[in-house]
């Protein structure tokens, strides 16, 4: 243990214990949700899909194609698994029962959720390019219903500038 850590947690038993203490079902709550994050194949999905959201970033704006290298760099280095896993497994842990993460880390463990975790990086890319090409397909009564909204707002009368509020004195700042 670190020299920090025993100090604190020394500290912590000696005026009582209960400012320091982890509540035990929050802990086994951790630990599962630990176990069902290492299961599910998430670091997979992650690493692959900072390629995606790049691909994705320069695709909406192609001035981005000459920092491709740059843009994946800054998502390994921010969004990479090490900074995303500790708060993945917060978020199960808060979503999920302790009985709940059981049964999903058995599910994990059965045949069946080793082929979804096998799987499911497939799976979303072939599901996001289904979106992308049926966002594509209908692109034309995208325009058409931003030109029928621009042409509303067209007719809307201008409102003034906010003004703003005078100070104290009653002087405008």
């Amino acid at each position: 243990m670190k020299p920090a850590m025993t100090v604190f947690t020394l500290t912590g038993l000696l005026i009582g214990g209960s400012a320091f203490a982890v509540d035990p079902p929050v802990n086994a709550r951790l630990a599962a949700a630990n176990r069902l994050v290492d299961m599910v194949g998430i670091q997979a999905t992650v690493r692959a899909s900072e390629e995606g959201m790049v691909s994705s970033m320069i695709a909406g704006n192609p001035m981005l194609g000459p920092y491709r290298d740059v843009i994946l760099n800054w998502a390994g280095q921010y969004l990479s698994w090490e900074a995303l896993r500790p708060q993945l497994v917060q978020m199960y842990a808060k979503t999920f029962t302790k009985a709940e993460l059981a049964d999903l880390i058995r599910f994990y463990a059965s045949p069946a959720g080793r082929k979804l975790v096998e799987v499911s990086p497939q799976l979303t890319r072939q599901s996001m390019a289904i979106g992308q090409g049926l966002a594509r397909d209908h692109i034309p009564e995208l325009q058409q219903m931003i030109k029928a909204r621009a042409e509303q707002l067209s007719k809307l009368p201008v409102a003034p500038p906010p003004q703003e509020p005078a100070s104290p004195t009653g002087k405008p700042r």
